[in-house]
């Protein structure tokens, strides 16, 4: 007699005669044991099948293959099998999988019955144009394209916005979109228009020396400002050509050139307009102190510095620009990867995964940004650094990175733009308050008049103070460390910044204090 180990109720039957599954109250019985013992028979190895006693170990049982015999049921070694999923198809009766299969993105039934968005909905997420079909529910929105078309990245009821955007729009808000597309049109617009007639004045204002200077002061600024408005527009124009499907793009336009140039043109457009208003309070205020000398002034006295104002500005907006060795504007790097689950690194991070590199393996490199980027190249030659995000890339809109934190990236330079902001508005407020205390004490300037010069002052101040100085606080406020609400950011960038713009040239030209003398 010959005896064997036999599971009983496993759905394979491997006594000769099917005693360990047939006749013992096992629940799926009727799967098999209903098909005459002869159906079996090719399952017998050619040892045991003289000895009638064991079935073969290939187990081939509810294998989702089903066995064809002559007289036999077709499928009867698959019928109500325990742990399987059957397949809902007419090409392969009986033809199942094991439920590990079962929605797992793989389209293992002929029908793909077996991955429907019906049955699967709730664990998998399911590309766009299918490429793969699907990805698991956990991988959605981890920062990686597991979709090629990266539409698990950009989900119908994604919920994951930033200070500017939403999922599916580059400025989420519908209404700081209409703010925008307003203010850049007023900006380039108004700047054109007075460039235009400022230039018209100048011909005709020669032979008036201090006059002239103003007017050519009034040009720069209306230039400077034009180029806020043309920010302002590409950015609104960018936001139209995104609109609903900006997640698609997120990663790859604020890694882009194109967003860091735009960013250093608001960049440069803020610096050479609070550089060009402050010598513009200089002359004012010299030529009431010293009028006579200042009614004939010379070219060289604010030639000069207005080409420093735009060497100055131009310099500021574009050191983020360069490729430093030491990453000094670098947040972030663009690298798709198997290790993270995200694809946006921060520098420490990125830093950190070089030095691992370099303790276990034999190769080393510099330990600066370049090197760091280079050692993993190497370690990781599959993948690439799509991108950094530099100082303008934080944000959809590119804006550069006022509210920083002592440590954060850049945050010197950063500090440094506010501080000299403040400091220009004081300069510039300095004046203004020193040019109307010189006016009233002068004995010629009527009462009526003396009001006039207050209230054109003020608006001057005023204008100023309410762009700059609650920009500087909070920017003062956020480098002691406490932690700005998004809106506080989007006011303050996104409005009170480009806004200055608008007003400038209207404010500091010959035509509009005219026309606010009138209303006032």
């Amino acid at each position: 007699v010959f005896f064997t180990n036999a599971s009983m109720c496993d759905g394979i039957p491997e006594c000769y005669d099917r005693q360990d599954e047939c006749g013992v109250g096992c629940p799926n019985e009727s799967h098999f044991c209903q098909s005459h013992l002869s159906c079996h028979k090719d399952q017998i190895t050619q040892v045991w099948e003289r000895k009638g006693l064991l079935f073969l170990r290939k187990r081939e049982y509810c294998n989702g293959l089903p066995k064809k015999s002559p007289g036999c049921p077709s499928g009867f070694d698959e019928t109500n099998c325990t742990g399987r999923y059957y397949c809902d198809t007419s090409v392969k009766k009986g033809f199942s999988i094991d439920l590990a299969f079962l929605c797992d993105g793989v389209l293992d039934c002929d029908d793909g019955t077996d991955e429907l968005k019906s049955s699967c909905n709730e664990t998998r997420f399911y590309c766009q144009n299918g490429k793969p079909l699907s990805v698991a529910r956990e991988r959605v929105e981890n920062g990686i394209k597991d979709c090629s078309d990266g539409s698990d990245e950009c989900p119908m009821n994604s919920k994951k916005k930033s200070v500017f955007s939403s999922p599916f729009e580059m400025i989420g808000s519908s209404v700081f979109r209409v703010i925008l597309w307003i203010m850049g049109g007023f900006s380039l617009i108004g700047n054109i228009a007075v460039f235009t007639i400022t230039i018209l004045k100048i011909k005709a204002a020669k032979s008036e020396s201090l006059k002239f200077a103003f007017l050519w002061l009034i040009v720069n600024l209306s230039v400077s400002d034009s180029l806020m408005g043309i920010y302002i527009l590409s950015v609104s124009a960018l936001g139209t050509k995104f609109s609903g499907k900006y997640c698609y793009y997120d990663a790859e336009w604020r890694s882009s050139q194109s967003c860091s140039a735009i960013g250093s043109l608001a960049v440069v457009s803020t610096e050479v307009s609070a550089f060009t208003m402050a010598i513009m309070a200089t002359i004012r205020l010299l030529s009431v102190y010293f009028p006579l000398k200042m009614t004939h002034i010379r070219h060289v006295s604010y030639f000069v510095p207005i080409v420093c104002a735009w060497c100055f500005g131009i310099l500021l907006g574009t050191l983020p620009l360069a490729n430093y060795r030491s990453g000094y504007f670098v947040k972030s790097a663009w690298y798709p990867n198997y290790f993270y689950s995200r694809q946006e690194i921060a520098k420490a991070d990125m830093e950190q995964l070089a030095n691992r590199i370099t303790q276990f393996s034999n190769y080393s490199s510099n330990t600066d940004w370049f090197g760091v980027k280079k050692t993993i190249s190497h370690a990781f030659q599959e993948l690439n650094i799509k991108g950094e995000f530099g100082y303008f890339g934080e944000t959809s809109v590119c804006l550069p990175r006022l509210f920083v934190k002592v440590g954060d990236a850049a945050w010197e330079y950063s500090t440094f733009i506010i501080v000299l902001n403040f400091c220009l508005f004081m300069f510039m407020a300095s004046c203004y308050i020193g040019l109307y205390q010189r006016s009233r004490s002068v004995a010629k300037v009527g009462k009526n008049k003396s009001k006039r010069l207050l209230r054109t002052v003020s608006l001057m101040v005023m204008s100023n103070f309410c762009c700059w100085i609650p920009i500087c606080i909070m920017a003062f406020v956020s480098l002691a460390g406490v932690k700005l609400d998004n809106i506080v950011y989007v006011v303050c960038a996104g409005v009170l910044l480009p806004i200055n713009s608008v007003l400038n040239p209207l404010i500091y030209s010959d035509i509009a204090i005219s026309f606010v003398r009138k209303l006032l």
